[in-house]
């Protein structure tokens, strides 16, 4: 069995100033999952799969009971799952500033960046081929690599914590081509600082394109235009650190009933008439207050 892991019960007062900036975003939050219910609903499906990016809003996958229907809306299946995603694939191209290329594929995103962003997020290859250049080597660590060079020490190579002389002091070279690959990696290095001094002039393009059917690309834009939340806020207001499990909430006579994974730094910060520590008995209270209340509304 695993491990239950403790958890922490608050309420906040609704009408104090952050009640009533939770209770906005709750509100809000509304609307933007009635939104995706009514997306869910014009494309005919079963339900949909909230976005794990946002506290409210916001589709990731949808379910259908008729296959048919989903392939006809533009969706395909996931493997192994009884979901279904937009029949689309997200690419990303790195270009010469002003050889960005057109085409039938939507745009989503286009943004200037230099070459030390370029080399954290493509590949070499991908950069020389933006350059219109060709590489003849592999790249300097590859060769570390072929050498049996310690992880740790072509980090620190990689990093610029050791030069070449020092990295390969590490490799044993034991045959001819064990000596044939210090040479190669002496060449590469001249060829890497090579490419980074071409590439440190010039700015690039990098572009996110929506690859895929028309239907694809249509339900896929209408997943991306719908509002939403995004992941934390309620955690963020409600003190609660944003890497933890969201908040789980009720509302219960004027307080809001907060139950989370960590503490709230609200504790030492907030007066007590407003924010108060409770127990778990208080917040299980609160949550069947709640739900009659629900109940004899409807």
């Amino acid at each position: 069995m695993g491990t239950e892991h403790k958890k922490y019960y608050y309420r906040l007062r609704q009408d104090s100033e952050r009640g009533q900036n939770f209770s906005d975003i709750i509100r809000k939050g509304m609307d933007c999952e009635r939104a995706a219910y009514d997306l869910a609903e014009s494309l005919g499906a079963e339900e949909y799969i909230q976005s794990p990016f946002c506290d409210f809003g916001r589709c990731s996958a949808f379910r259908f009971q008729d296959a048919g229907l989903a392939k006809d809306r533009g969706f395909v299946k996931i493997h192994d799952s009884d979901l279904y995603v937009p029949d689309v694939d997200l690419r990303f191209t790195l270009h010469k500033k002003g050889e960005e290329p057109n085409g039938p594929d939507m745009l989503l995103k286009r943004e200037e960046i230099d070459y030390p962003t370029a080399r954290a997020r493509f590949s070499r290859t991908e950069i020389a081929q933006a350059l219109h250049i060709r590489l003849e080597y592999l790249s300097p660590t590859e060769y570390l690599r072929l050498l049996k060079v310690a992880p740790d020490y072509i980090g620190a190579y990689k990093h610029g914590v050791m030069n070449a002389a020092e990295v390969l002091s590490k490799a044993t070279i034991k045959n001819r081509r064990d000596k044939a690959l210090k040479v190669f990696f002496l060449k590469a290095e001249k060829e890497e600082t090579a490419l980074g001094a071409m590439a440190s002039t010039i700015p690039f393009i990098s572009t996110k394109w929506c690859h895929g059917t028309d239907k694809g690309k249509a339900v896929y834009y209408a997943m991306r235009e719908l509002p939403a939340v995004p992941v934390g806020t309620l955690n963020t207001i409600a003190g609660i650190p944003v890497n933890v499990s969201c908040v789980a909430f009720t509302i219960s006579e004027g307080w809001i009933y907060i139950k989370a994974s960590a503490p709230s730094i609200l504790e030492k910060t907030l007066p007590t008439n407003d924010f108060q520590v409770i127990g778990e008995k208080q917040w299980e209270d609160a949550v069947a207050n709640e739900k009659n209340h629900t109940q004899s509304d409807e």
